[in-house]
């Protein structure tokens, strides 16, 4: 006898066209009782070891889940177009272009108020850094940046949001910043207090002009800075 017939793919078209690479389980908990609308507010969701493919690279939720008031999620991502994520942005799409590959990888945990009994808490991290290739900035006449390193990464931990940059490249010059972060009542607000070290030194900064957000505009000149700032965010300039 034949087996059962092949699961067919799970996928989108268009502009975020996306595919499931196989069949994964999503699980959905409702309260008892609740019937189908509970379905928008479930007690527990389960969706692990999803590999997603998109026209080129791969987004990896190696879980996803919630119970009660709790969700966690871990993933990777590896060679995805910044031309794809440019989509989402129509800044991006209109002032970058490249060939440039980008991963990332995440681990976040996620208590909403019911669980802390005040405001919501959030731990751990995401990190996006280059793979490969290069961008291009400008409409008119593109710059190529010559990237050889971007690296971000952002992490929570408690009350305290750590974000950190390493840019090298051609034209961009390099800046590296390390900038730490009090949040007050969950939130970052003028008044919290921030510890930073950015160091930069680009020959030009003619490359920044097309994320102004004003078409047209030119920039010159170069930057060299190195700041330590232990202050609130207020009494930054």
């Amino acid at each position: 006898m034949p087996g059962p017939a092949p699961w067919p793919p799970c996928r989108t078209r268009g502009r975020f066209a996306l595919t499931l690479a196989q069949p994964v389980p999503l699980r959905i908990g409702v309260a008892p009782g609740s019937g189908v609308a509970g379905l928008a507010k479930p007690e527990s969701v389960a969706f692990n070891g999803a590999l997603i493919r998109l026209p080129a690279g791969t987004v990896r939720i190696e879980s996803l889940t919630k119970t009660g008031p709790r969700w966690n999620s871990r993933g990777a991502a590896a060679g995805v177009p910044l031309n794809y994520l440019a989509q989402f942005s129509p800044s991006l799409r209109e002032n970058v272009r490249g060939n440039l590959t980008l991963g990332a990888d995440w681990s976040l945990d996620l208590r909403t108020a019911s669980a802390t009994g005040g405001t919501p808490a959030l731990a751990g991290g995401v990190h996006v850094f280059r793979e490969a290739g290069d961008a291009s900035v400008g409409v008119d006449s593109p710059v190529p940046l010559g990237l050889r390193t971007f690296d971000a990464r952002a992490d929570v931990q408690g009350s305290s949001l750590r974000t950190q940059l390493t840019l090298d490249g051609a034209r961009t010059g390099t800046a590296k910043v390390d900038g730490t972060v009090q949040m007050i009542g969950g939130r970052v607000n003028r008044d919290s207090p921030l510890r930073m070290t950015a160091n930069a030194d680009m020959a030009s900064i003619g490359w920044l002009a097309p994320f102004a957000g004003q078409r047209d505009l030119e920039l010159d000149g170069n930057l060299k800075l190195a700041r330590r700032a232990p202050a609130p965010l207020a009494r930054l300039r």
